[in-house]
C-alpha cells in the first residue's frame, strides 16, 4: 500500500485532497474508484503503517498522566496545533480532541453515524424568534437529494442500527443489525419504554471484533472502529491507486483567473507546490477556513467575497447524563438512543445517545483544573495538592454507570468564528446566544424530567469551548454567493476548481452527529459523483451487456431520470416534461436538441454544463453531441443549440469512455453509467 513517495510534484493531480478524514477520504475514495489520479495531503503521521502509533487507551492513561510532549500527540493521531479561545478578551490556550493523522477526527470518535432529519434542511421554520441567527430560510438541497447518499455511506461504514421510529424516512437504507442488547442497555431501553420514549439502536459505523471497546476518543488498535482511514482511505491507497503523503501541511493556496493554481506545503522540511485540477479540501472546519484565510487577499482571504470564511461557527452544546442502571454495565455501551426532543411540540433541540466510557479520572481531573483556572484561579494553584481526592471523587461517580451524551443543536451566529493567530495557530471565538442559552436551559430541564425515575447525575459541559467535538459551519454552501462560501455542490462560488467537503459545509449543526452527513455529502458532491450526474441517455438500441440497471431506491429517489431505449424523436418528446431535481425542464437551454439523422444525442444532468473546453461543469442544464463515426473519431460539440460544432477537447476530465449502442457512438462523462430501465415523469 503506497504512502511515500520520491516526488508529489513531479504531476499535476487530477485530484489534491487536503485532509483524510471523513469528508476527504471519502471523496478521495470515490473519486479513485472511478480511476482518477488522487493525491492525499496528511498533516499528521498515519496509524495504518505506523509501528510506534499510541493507540488503544486515551492518551492520557498511556503518558502515565504526564503533559503529553507534541511528538506523543502526533503518534496518538491529536492535532497539536496552537488553538486559543479569545471569547473572554483574555486569551486562554485551547486543547480539544481534534485528529490529526490518517482518518482525521474520525479516528478518535465515537462511531455513531445517524442521518439528520428532513426537519434539519429547512432551519428557518423553527427558529423564526430568534432573527440575529444566521439562519438560512433553506439548504440548498433536500433530504430526499441526500437519501441515496446516506444509504451508500451507510453500506461504506458498515453501519449497524435499527431504525429510529421518530424518523421520518423509514427506508431500509444501508444499515445492517446490530449485535444483541448488554443487560444493562436492555434494562434502560425498557424502562425508556416504559416512560413512553422511543429508544433504538444507536447507528455504529463498528465491526465489533472480539473484545471491542468501542474506543472513544483514541485510535482503535484492533482496527475494528469503521474510521474514514479503514473505511476509505486504505482501501483507496490499496486497490484504486491513491497516493498519499502524510506530515504535510498545506499553509496557503495559490489562485489565478479564477482557478487554484497550487498548493503551498511544509513537507519533509522544504517547501513544495502541489498542483491539480481540482484542490478539495477536508481538513476540518477549522483548519481549512484558516487556510483559505491564511490564501488570497489579505485581511479578506480565498473565497471569500461573502465574508463568510470562518464565521458562523457551530460546536454542538455537549452535557452528560450519568445514569445507574441495576444491571451492572459491561461490555458494550454505546447501544442505544432516543429522539423524543429532536422536535417536540415544534421546538428543535437535539438528540440523547448512549456515549460509552468517560475518559480516565486522571484526564477528567485535568478538564477541571482548566476550568479552575478560569473560574477560581487561586484554587488551580493547590490543585496538585487536591488532586488524589478529585479523581476518587471522579471514580466513585462513574462506577456501575452508563453514560448518556446530550447534543443540543446551535444556532449560526455571525460573530462566533476562527481566524488565524499571530503565533501561526488558530484564535477561536464563541459565546453561547441568549437565544440558545433558554434552549439549552429548556432541554436540561426536560431531560431531567424524563430521566428522573433513575438515579442519574448531570455534567454540564455545554459552556466549555474545549468540547469541540462537532465543529462546524465555517464554509457553508448555498445558492446565494453574497451569503455562501460554497455553491450546492459544494464548490467555491469564486473559484472554479475549488471544493469543500468537511463539515466546514453545513450552514446549520442540526441536532445529531454530522459525520454521516459529512460521508453522504462527499459522495453527493464528487465532481464525478455517479449518482450526482444522474445519467439521462437516450438512444434507439442499448446492448444489454452496456447497461447497469438502477437501484430501486436510487429510481425512487431520482424519478424521470432514467429514459434508455427509446428513439430520439418520443426521448425528445418525454424529456420535456422530464423532472430534474424537482423541476421541470423549460428554458431554451434545457432544451434537447433532436439531430435524430446525423447523431446519438444524451442530455447532461441538471446543474452541469460544457465549459468552452468541452469539460463539464456545475451550471445549468444543457447538451452534447457525439456524431455517428468509429470509435476512434472525435465527438464534436459542445452546444446548447448545436449551432457550433466545433471540436471539443476529449480528456479524461470529460470523457471516460466510448459505447457503441446500437451502431452509434455515446460518449458518456466520467462517473455515468448508462442504465436500461425507462422511468418518464
Amino acid at each position: 500500500m503506497p504512502s511515500h513517495f520520491r516526488d508529489p510534484t513531479c504531476r499535476n493531480w487530477d485530484f489534491v485532497i487536503v485532509g483524510t478524514g471523513i469528508g476527504g477520504a471519502t471523496i478521495g475514495y470515490e473519486l479513485a474508484r472511478q480511476g482518477h489520479s488522487v493525491l492525499f495531503c496528511e498533516a499528521g503521521r498515519s496509524y495504518l503503517m505506523g509501528a510506534d502509533v499510541l493507540q488503544g487507551d486515551w492518551l492520557d492513561a498511556l503518558t502515565n498522566g504526564k503533559i503529553p510532549s507534541r511528538e506523543q500527540l502526533d503518534r496518538a493521531g491529536r492535532s497539536s496545533t496552537e488553538m486559543f479561545d479569545v471569547s473572554s478578551g483574555k486569551l486562554r490556550v485551547m486543547r480539544p480532541v481534534l485528529g490529526t493523522g490518517s482518518g482525521g477526527t474520525s479516528a478518535l470518535y465515537g462511531m455513531v453515524m445517524e442521518r439528520f432529519f428532513p426537519c434539519d434542511f429547512e432551519p428557518a421554520e423553527y427558529f423564526r424568534d430568534c432573527p440575529e441567527a444566521n439562519l438560512p430560510e433553506k439548504w440548498p438541497i433536500t433530504y430526499d437529494e441526500l437519501a441515496p447518499y446516506y444509504s451508500q455511506a451507510e453500506r461504506i461504514y458498515r453501519v449497524r442500527a435499527t431504525k429510529d421510529p421518530l424518523h421520518p424516512d423509514q427506508r431500509p437504507g444501508g444499515i445492517v443489525p446490530p449485535p444483541p442488547l448488554t443487560p444493562a442497555s436492555r434494562e434502560l431501553e425498557s424502562r425508556f419504554e416504559e416512560k413512553g420514549l422511543h429508544p433504538y439502536r444507536l447507528p455504529m459505523a463498528c465491526d465489533y471484533v472480539e473484545g471491542c471497546r468501542e474506543c472513544v476518543g483514541f485510535i482503535c488498535e484492533k482496527r475494528c472502529k469503521r474510521d474514514s482511514a479503514t473505511s476509505c482511505l486504505e482501501p483507496a491507497l490499496r486497490d484504486h491507486g491513491a497516493e498519499m503523503i502524510t506530515e504535510c501541511e498545506i499553509h496557503s493556496l495559490d489562485s489565478a483567473n479564477n482557478k487554484i493554481t497550487a498548493a503551498n506545503a511544509r513537507w519533509q522540511g522544504q517547501e513544495i507546490k502541489l498542483s491539480g485540477k481540482t484542490i478539495i479540501l477536508g481538513a476540518g472546519a477549522i483548519r481549512t477556513a484558516v487556510l483559505l484565510l491564511n490564501s488570497g487577499e489579505r485581511d479578506k482571504g480565498l473565497a471569500n467575497g461573502s465574508d463568510q470564511v470562518g464565521r458562523n461557527l457551530m460546536r454542538h452544546l455537549l452535557d452528560y447524563y450519568i445514569v445507574y442502571p441495576k444491571a451492572p454495565p459491561s461490555g458494550l455501551l454505546k447501544q442505544i438512543a432516543f429522539n423524543d426532543l429532536y422536535l417536540a411540540n415544534g421546538k428543535k433541540f437535539g438528540t440523547v445517545q448512549s456515549n460509552g466510557r468517560l475518559p480516565p479520572a486522571s484526564t477528567i481531573a485535568k478538564f477541571f483544573r482548566e476550568e479552575l483556572k478560569t473560574f477560581w484561579p487561586p484554587l488551580a494553584y493547590l490543585f496538585p495538592l487536591i488532586r488524589p481526592a478529585i479523581e476518587f471523587k471522579i471514580r466513585m461517580m462513574l462506577s456501575g454507570s452508563h453514560v448518556f451524551a446530550a447534543f443540543l443543536e446551535d444556532l449560526p451566529f455571525k460573530s462566533n468564528r476562527v481566524t488565524p493567530s499571530r503565533s501561526g495557530g488558530v484564535d477561536l471565538f464563541y459565546k453561547i446566544n441568549p437565544y440558545d442559552q433558554r434552549r439549552l436551559r429548556e432541554f436540561r430541564r426536560q431531560i431531567s424530567d424524563l430521566i428522573r425515575d433513575h438515579r442519574y447525575r448531570s455534567i454540564f459541559r455545554a459552556e466549555q469551548n474545549a468540547t469541540l467535538g462537532h465543529v462546524c459551519g465555517t464554509c457553508r454552501f448555498g445558492d446565494d454567493p453574497r451569503t455562501s462560501v460554497l455553491d450546492r455542490f459544494n464548490r467555491a462560488h469564486e473559484l472554479d476548481n475549488l471544493y469543500i467537503v468537511d463539515g466546514s459545509f453545513l450552514p446549520t449543526s442540526s441536532g445529531t452527529n454530522p459525520a454521516l452527513t459529512i460521508a453522504a455529502n462527499a459522495l453527493r458532491a464528487s465532481p464525478r459523483s455517479s449518482l450526482n450526474l444522474g445519467c439521462i441517455l437516450f438512444g434507439q438500441s442499448v446492448a444489454p451487456h452496456a447497461v447497469e440497471e438502477p437501484a430501486a431506491e436510487e429510481r425512487a429517489a431520482f424519478p424521470g431520470r432514467f429514459a434508455v431505449g427509446l428513439d430520439d424523436e418520443i426521448a425528445t418528446r418525454n424529456l420535456k416534461g422530464l423532472r430534474v431535481d424537482g423541476r421541470n425542464e423549460k428554458s431554451a437551454r434545457q432544451q434537447i436538441v433532436n439531430e435524430r439523422e446525423t447523431c446519438q444525442c444524451y442530455a447532461l444532468p441538471s446543474q452541469c454544463s460544457l465549459d468552452k473546453h468541452g469539460e463539464m461543469v456545475h451550471r445549468e442544464p444543457a447538451l452534447a453531441v457525439a456524431d455517428r463515426h468509429p470509435i476512434s473519431s472525435e465527438p464534436v460539440g459542445p452546444s446548447a443549440a448545436h449551432e457550433d460544432r466545433r471540436p471539443f477537447k476529449r480528456n479524461q476530465n470529460f470523457v471516460e469512455k466510448c459505447f457503441r449502442l446500437g451502431g452509434r457512438l455515446t460518449s458518456l462523462p466520467i462517473g455515468w453509467t448508462a442504465h436500461r430501465h425507462v422511468g418518464r415523469a
